[in-house]
C-alpha cells in the first residue's frame, strides 16, 4: 500500500484492523466479503472496483470510539485508492514523455516502464481491463454514518459518482449543496432518514446557478425531513428527472434542524413543480397519515401531459368524491401509461357518461357529466371503485358499465386490478357471473394479468361465466351460448332510454 503523507505512518489499514472490530461490507464484482475474516484482502481490491456497498456497524451499544474507527477505515481506503491512481497517472505521463524523446536516459525510461507494469499487475483483476483504476461510480452507505466526516473526508473522492444511496440507522443531516457540488455527474440519489438543507440555504450555491442543469434522473426520499419550498425550487434544475419517489416523509422536524413543517404536500396554491414539459415524468407518492393527499391530487393536474406513470399508496382505502383530482387527471392525461392506485376508489358513477344505468344522487345529477378518460394507451390499471352511498351497486347492470367502459377506453391494457370499497373498512363483493358483463373484458387482447376482488365467499361459477378467458370459449358454439344474455342487455338499455325520453 502507498503511504499517506497527510496522516501519520501508523494510520494504515493494517493498523486499524488490529485495533477495532470492523463492519461488514460488499465490494463489487458480485463478491461479498466479511471484513472480520478477510478484510485486508477485500480492501486490497478496492482500487479496481466501480461499485462499493458499505455496511457499517449499527449496534448502538458499541462505544463512540469503536464506531468512529470503523468509519475511519473507509476514509483511509479512499485515500489510499486516490494515491494509487495518482501514482499510476504520474508514472504513465512520465513514460509517455520519455517515449516521445524528452532526452531522459534509456535506463530511467526502462525503470519507469517497469513501474508502470508493476502497477498494472498488482491484482489479477487489473490485468484484463484497459485501465486498472476505474472511477467509483456507485456508492451505497448503510448503518452508522458520520455525516460531517462523510462530506469532509469522503465526498472529495466522488467526482465521478453517478449513483448514491445513503441509509443511516439514525437520522443524519445532509447538506445538499455540498453533496451536489461534490457529485456533479450524479444521476440516481436515494436518501433515507435524513434532514436536507437544515440551515435554510438553497440546495445549490450561487456559483452553480449559472452552471448546466443537474443530471439527476431519479430521486427517492424516504423518512426525510425537508422544506417543501426547497424541493419545488430545486427541481427546476433537474430537467432530466424521470422518477420521483416521496415515501413516508416525516411529520416532525429533526431536533435542532429548524424545520417545522407539519406535513408534506405539493401545494396547489404554489407555482407548482416546474417540470420540463418536453420530458415525461414517473411520479410515485405514498400517502401516509401526515400527507395532504387531497392537495396533491389536485396538484398533479398541472402535469397532465408530462406524467407517464402514477403510483399512489395508503395504509387504508380512500373513497374519493365525485369530482376528485384523480378523476380529472385520468380525463386529461393522454401520456399516462401506468396507474397503480388500488387503495383509492373513485365513484362508479364516473364511468356512466350518459347516466342512463348507474344511480346518481340529486347533487350529482346537477353537475357536469363525467368526461371519458384520455389515457387510451394505458398499459397498467390498478384502481378501486365505490358506490357513492347508493347501496350494493356492484351487481349485474352496474358492473356491465364498469367492465364495458374499461374494455372500450383502455384497449391496450396488460395488467388490470379492480377493487371495490364503500368505506375504509367496508368492501363490496363484485358480481362476476355472465350477466355482470365480465366477459366484456375479452376485448382486451393484450391482457396478461387480471385481479378482481373482493368476491363473496359463497361465489360459484359456471362454464359460461369464465370460458371467455381461454381459446375454447371463443368457438362459434360457445359464443352463441352467450348471445341470449347479450340480447337481454340491449333490450334493457333501450327500455331505459325510452323511460328517460318520456
Amino acid at each position: 500500500m502507498i503511504a499517506n503523507n497527510q496522516d501519520p505512518p501508523t494510520t494504515t489499514i493494517e493498523s486499524l484492523l488490529q485495533t477495532t472490530v470492523t463492519p461488514q461490507y460488499n465490494l463489487a464484482r458480485d463478491k461479498v466479503f466479511s471484513i472480520n475474516e478477510i478484510a485486508y484482502h477485500a480492501l486490497e481490491k478496492f482500487p479496481w472496483v466501480g461499485r462499493l456497498v458499505w455496511f457499517s456497524d449499527s449496534d448502538r451499544r458499541k462505544d463512540k470510539k469503536t464506531r468512529e474507527a470503523q468509519w475511519k477505515l473507509l476514509i483511509v481506503a479512499f485515500r489510499q485508492r486516490e494515491q494509487l491512481v495518482a501514482r499510476y497517472e504520474k508514472t504513465r505521463r512520465l513514460t509517455a514523455t520519455a517515449s516521445a524523446g524528452s532526452g531522459l536516459h534509456h535506463c530511467r525510461l526502462r525503470r519507469l516502464q517497469g513501474q508502470l507494469n508493476d502497477l498494472e499487475q498488482l491484482d489479477e483483476q487489473g490485468q484484463h481491463i484497459s485501465f486498472p483504476y476505474p472511477p467509483l461510480q456507485e456508492l451505497e452507505l448503510n448503518g452508522h454514518i458520520e455525516a460531517p466526516k462523510m462530506f469532509d473526508s469522503v465526498f472529495r473522492f466522488l467526482s465521478a459518482l453517478t449513483r448514491l444511496t445513503i441509509r443511516p440507522y439514525t437520522d443524519i443531516v445532509i447538506n445538499m449543496k455540498t453533496l451536489l457540488t461534490a457529485c456533479p455527474l450524479l444521476e440516481v440519489l436515494l436518501l433515507s432518514h435524513t434532514t436536507l438543507s437544515p440551515d435554510g440555504d438553497s440546495w445549490l450555491s450561487d456559483q452553480l446557478e449559472c452552471r448546466p442543469a443537474l443530471r439527476l434522473l431519479q430521486l427517492d426520499l424516504l423518512w426525510t425531513y425537508l422544506h417543501q419550498s426547497r424541493l419545488q425550487e430545486r427541481l427546476s434544475f433537474t430537467p432530466r428527472l424521470c422518477d420521483l419517489k416521496l415515501q413516508r416523509l416525516c411529520k416532525y422536524a429533526a431536533r435542532g434542524s429548524g424545520i417545522g413543517v407539519r406535513y408534506f404536500s405539493l401545494d396547489q396554491n404554489s407555482s407548482g413543480i416546474p417540470w420540463d414539459n418536453s420530458g415525461l415524468l414517473v411520479l410515485k407518492v405514498w400517502k401516509e397519515w401526515n400527507v395532504d393527499i387531497w392537495s396533491f391530487l389536485n396538484t398533479i393536474n398541472y402535469h397532465t401531459n408530462v406524467v407517464t406513470s402514477l403510483e399512489l399508496g395508503n395504509w387504508e382505502p380512500v373513497t374519493l368524491p365525485w369530482e376528485s383530482g384523480l378523476a380529472k387527471f385520468l380525463a386529461s392525461s393522454p401520456q399516462l401509461l401506468h396507474l397503480r392506485a388500488p387503495q383509492f376508489a373513485i365513484p362508479l358513477g364516473n364511468l356512466s357518461v350518459d347516466r342512463s344505468v348507474l344511480p346518481v344522487t340529486r347533487e350529482q345529477a346537477t353537475r357536469t357529466p363525467p368526461v371519458i378518460w384520455a389515457c387510451r394507451g394505458l398499459l397498467t390499471l390498478r384502481i378501486g371503485f365505490h358506490g357513492g352511498g347508493q347501496g350494493d351497486i356492484f351487481q349485474e347492470n352496474c358492473t356491465r358499465v364498469m367492465f364495458g367502459y374499461i374494455a372500450r377506453v383502455c384497449p391496450l391494457l396488460r395488467d388490470l386490478q379492480i377493487d371495490s370499497w364503500e368505506s375504509p373498512r367496508l368492501s363490496r363483493p363484485i358480481y362476476l357471473r355472465l350477466k355482470s358483463g365480465f366477459c366484456l373484458l375479452s376485448k382486451l387482447k393484450h391482457l396478461e394479468s387480471l385481479r378482481i376482488g373482493p368476491l363473496l365467499h359463497t361465489a360459484t361459477f359456471l362454464r359460461d361465466d369464465l370460458d371467455w378467458m381461454v381459446p375454447a370459449g371463443h368457438t362459434k358454439e360457445r359464443k352463441e351460448n352467450r348471445y341470449p344474455v347479450e340480447d337481454v342487455w340491449e333490450l334493457e338499455l333501450r327500455s331505459e332510454m325510452l323511460e328517460e325520453e318520456e
